[in-house]
């Protein structure tokens, strides 16, 4: 047999392999409960393959509660988080943040009376599970908060009166809303509350941050990350209540 045959035999087999390796990457993303809704989930897996294709990566997602993921993240456990604000990633040592912003998030009070829709010292407020910037919020301006409740719990407090504002973004609040069998909602912007999340990966991933910051600078440009955005803000089909918006 031509031996110049067999040698280019043996390297295309090589690049088979390499690239058959290169795309099976065992690589794991934590990522918010709040977003674990079967329609949502399929987005954030969209998002994350994509950010993650110049890699020649695709990543396997693991939903968990807010702090558990960071803790597995930092613990190497996980290879990535999927989206924290600077101040909550500032805690976790072994987590390097990836230099793009991600996502910028409206932050939203939500309410059934349109007075409590706004920040004042005797409204009662809830938060959704794993913002962890609201509770930076709510202790900078002194405001009574609950905090790390699941949304069960919380869509019957908000439902009850036990709380009359819940805050968090359109997407994670709404999913929870919709399941209160409240009928109508009032919402309005929290002009102070923006939220910029970052990507976060474990430290021995550190060579990649340039290549990340790059992929999710070019998927912001070509439009898909507020596809995204736009994507999981929608209202399920079955949901029946009225969103007010107050502007």
């Amino acid at each position: 047999m031509n031996k110049k045959f067999v040698n280019n035999i043996g390297l295309y087999l090589l690049l088979l392999c390499a690239s058959f390796k290169a795309n099976t990457t065992d690589y794991k993303i934590g990522v918010n409960n709040a977003y674990s809704t079967q329609l949502v989930r399929q987005e954030v897996q969209i998002l994350f393959n994509s950010i993650y294709a110049p890699l020649g990566i695709t990543p396997e997602l693991h939903f968990l509660p807010s702090r558990r993921g960071l803790f597995l993240a930092n613990n190497n456990k996980l290879d990535a988080e999927s989206g924290r604000v600077l101040n909550v990633a500032k805690e976790y040592e072994n987590l390097l943040v990836v230099p793009e912003p991600l996502i910028q998030h409206d932050i939203m009070h939500f309410c059934k009376n349109r007075q409590h829709c706004m920040k004042a010292k005797n409204v009662r407020y809830a938060l959704i599970n794993g913002f962890e910037g609201g509770k930076q919020y709510c202790e900078n301006n002194k405001l009574i908060c609950l905090s790390d409740q699941s949304p069960s719990f919380l869509a019957i407090a908000f439902a009850n009166g036990a709380v009359d504002s819940l805050i968090g973004s359109k997407v994670t609040a709404s999913l929870l809303l919709c399941q209160s069998g409240v009928t109508k909602v009032y919402f309005r912007t929290a002009p102070d509350l923006e939220i910029v999340s970052f990507h976060l990966v474990n430290k021995k991933h550190g060579d990649k941050l340039e290549e990340l910051a790059q992929s999710i600078k070019e998927l912001k440009q070509s439009g898909l990350v507020q596809k995204f955005v736009s994507a999981t803000s929608k209202l399920p089909a079955n949901c029946n209540v009225a969103f007010v918006d107050l502007g």
